[in-house]
């Protein structure tokens, strides 16, 4: 995941394997009143985004909610997260009331990096 400041509000790119090939997805959050907080709206559906905690260069916690049901992530620079961020983020998980259960790792496998130009989805075209 790449995030880019574009005057308070973010571009979030999320790189993801589909099928053994690198997709870049592009998605725009506006900035909120509230310090740390985005949104966006496509195809009717509302994103809302924060950032529960980062320090900018290594680690981020998001919370994400759609049609009322709230997830939350834990996205690092490299496939290795640190084992106090991560403990961190399984108690931040704990104490907003969401079973340890619901609590998984992605595979590695699927993890890349790059995409090249033919495999770029902007996924606010079409925007409503």
């Amino acid at each position: 995941m790449k995030v880019t400041n574009q005057d308070g509000d973010i571009r979030i790119n999320t790189f993801r394997k589909l099928d053994g090939l690198c997709w870049d997805i592009k998605q725009d959050y506006s900035k909120a009143a509230t310090p740390g907080r985005f949104s966006r709206k496509n195809r009717g559906l509302t994103t809302d985004i924060v950032i529960a905690e980062t320090d900018y260069s290594n680690y981020a916690i998001l919370f994400l909610q759609q049609r009322r049901k709230i997830t939350v992530k834990l996205y690092g620079r490299g496939i290795n997260v640190n084992e106090a961020v991560q403990l961190k983020f399984r108690q931040l998980v704990i104490s907003s009331n969401i079973p340890e259960i619901f609590i998984y790792e992605f595979p590695r496998y699927g993890h890349c990096d790059v995409a090249d130009e033919f495999h770029q989805l902007d996924d606010d075209f079409g925007k409503s």
